[in-house]
């Protein structure tokens, strides 16, 4: 086996033993994970938007989700709601990642300036590959990496995403559950 295959294979062995400790923290489960998916995909931005658990018509994007970019120039009080559909929502409705929650399925846009359902976060990106995170038949979120190269992503980098995403699922599905847990149970124990 080559070298760079077998670091890429360890790198990978790397992320799955990191996704199967026990983390205290959303954000510090989900932040190395977009620094390595920032790295192995050539990529300057990456975020991770959450699905809804009840409605699962909203994405929520939280700044500290966000690796790459200033959030605080596009996000209005630390996070920012995309409505999950596709054609039948209203252009200014639209995302890539809405329409990945929808579809649950990933998307490759080549040059985001042609593409009607990019929502631009940042003038410079010029393509972004949009994976859905799923668990199950369950959508649980999308994870997004943005390039300001045109035509920065090639089917390996897709494969490579959807590799993250399926590791990281089974964690970011016990993370959620704790959360609607906390959300529900915590204010009436207080």
């Amino acid at each position: 086996m080559h070298n760079s295959a077998k670091a890429y294979m360890k790198s990978l062995d790397d992320l799955r033993e990191f996704c199967q400790h026990d983390h205290l923290d959303l954000d510090k489960f989900l932040v190395p994970i977009l620094k390595f998916a920032i790295k192995e995909t050539s990529s300057e931005i990456g975020v991770v938007g959450l699905v809804d658990d009840e409605s699962q018509s909203w994405l929520r994007l939280r700044a500290n989700h966000v690796v790459g970019s200033d959030p605080n120039q596009w996000m209005h009080g630390g996070s920012l709601i995309l409505p999950v559909g596709g054609k039948e929502l209203s252009m200014s409705e639209r995302s890539l990642s809405g329409y990945v929650a929808h579809t649950q399925k990933s998307y490759r846009s080549d040059n985001v300036i042609a593409d009607a359902f990019y929502k631009s976060i940042d003038e410079q990106v010029q393509s972004e590959l949009v994976v859905p995170i799923v668990k199950g038949r369950k959508i649980l979120g999308v994870i997004s990496v943005e390039s300001r190269t045109i035509y920065n992503y090639t089917e390996i980098h897709q494969e490579l995403l959807e590799t993250i995403a399926d590791i990281m699922s089974d964690r970011l599905e016990i993370f959620l559950q704790q959360d609607q847990i906390n959300y529900y149970f915590l204010p009436a124990l207080k």
